[in-house]
């Protein structure tokens, strides 16, 4: 109940940034160009991160990239969902203090490739540059395990919330 009140929260601020500031977001699939800014997914696929023997991991490469005749990057949030089949969903929330040119985000999802089926992953960035403030998105669909738990998720709720600072 307290992912779902998270989730709300987030996209109720999102909404609330889209009216409050004049931009446009546009979607796309794995990779989108942006005018000064992209955010491209590397690669999203299943495979044992934790050494205990099950591929039952998810790794998500990410990048956000800007023109460097753009503005300077004040700070840059990262919000990352992986839905798996059954409709549950995992989230991480990065923060970047910092002005970069190429932001690689690596996530690991321990233990989350447990079903059988599709699963979305959907990356939100909102980047704020002393020009005023970008939204990037995109999204990819991948399909992991051939097999799979058949009875309810064994896992817990999963949140990160990091915040890093690039000097």
């Amino acid at each position: 109940m307290a992912i779902t009140r998270r989730i709300l929260l987030v996209s109720v601020l999102v909404m609330c940034l889209t009216f409050a500031l004049p931009t446009t977001v546009q979607g796309c699939d794995a990779q989108c160009k942006y005018d000064d800014f992209s955010v491209v997914v590397d690669y999203a696929n299943y495979l044992d991160l934790d050494g205990d023997s099950a591929e039952d991991d998810v790794l998500t490469i990410a990048r956000v990239y800007r023109d460097t005749q753009y503005s300077s990057v004040l700070k840059t949030k990262i919000f990352s969902f992986v839905q798996v089949p059954s409709g549950r969903m995992f989230h991480s929330i990065v923060n970047v203090n910092g002005d970069y040119s190429n932001l690689v985000i690596t996530i690991e999802w321990f233990n989350t490739a447990k079903e059988a089926g599709w699963y979305d992953l959907d990356i939100f960035v909102i980047v704020i540059t002393t020009d005023g403030a970008q939204f990037l998105y995109t999204s990819l669909s991948f399909d992991p395990p051939e097999g799979g738990d058949p009875g309810p998720p064994l896992y817990p709720d999963v949140e990160i919330n990091e915040t890093v600072s690039l000097s």
